[in-house]
């Protein structure tokens, strides 16, 4: 209080002038106070970032891409020099109601120096692609996590924007209160 005393204070008074050469109204001086006090602003941004929050819960549905490679020189299990390559690739995607769609694909490479047998293909190669398709049963039906981080994020915004408006509310009862208090002080008795 006495700091957000100082602080209207100097916003009346402004520099070197005296509280009386300048006439200022409650919502005159309201309005000074709640564009440069700095917990408003902190306030505000508290909001926008419990807002941000709806963001960060709805891209948990977007595509997720992923992919892996290798390659290798070595060995096989009758000592004979082998070179591999190796791979995939795939994206899957959940949904609200808790089903999920993924498809992979994959390819291999593998060439030896000697076969263990002529009926061997060497080098070898193998490619697949795997589409699939998740439905949960009556457990997991309505993708319970998904909904539940919906809701904390609404109740984190609901909290956030509590908090400005109470953090306001204060400030200005203390502003009134200051303003009050010099009114009273200046009126003669």
């Amino acid at each position: 209080p006495a700091l957000l005393g100082i602080v209207l204070l100097s916003m009346l008074c402004g520099t070197g002038r005296a509280v009386a050469s300048e006439t200022v109204s409650l919502q005159k001086m309201l309005d000074r106070v709640i564009e440069t006090y700095p917990s408003i602003e902190i306030a505000a941004l508290q909001v926008e970032q419990a807002r941000q929050e709806f963001a960060k819960v709805r891209s948990t549905l977007g595509w997720q891409v992923y992919s892996q490679a290798g390659i290798a020189h070595d060995l096989n299990f009758i000592n004979s020099p082998t070179d591999r390559f190796d791979v995939s690739a795939g994206m899957r995607r959940s949904f609200e109601s808790g089903s999920q769609f993924e498809i992979a694909g994959q390819y291999a490479y593998a060439e030896s120096d000697a076969a263990l047998t002529p009926f061997l293909p060497n080098p070898s190669r193998s490619s697949g692609l795997d589409i699939k398709y998740r439905m949960p049963f009556a457990r997991g039906r309505d993708n319970a996590f998904y909904r539940e981080s919906l809701l904390n994020a609404e109740a984190g915004l609901q909290l956030e924007k509590a908090s400005q408006v109470l953090g306001v509310d204060n400030l200005v009862q203390q502003a009134v209160g200051i303003f009050l208090s010099l009114i009273h002080i200046s009126e003669p008795t």
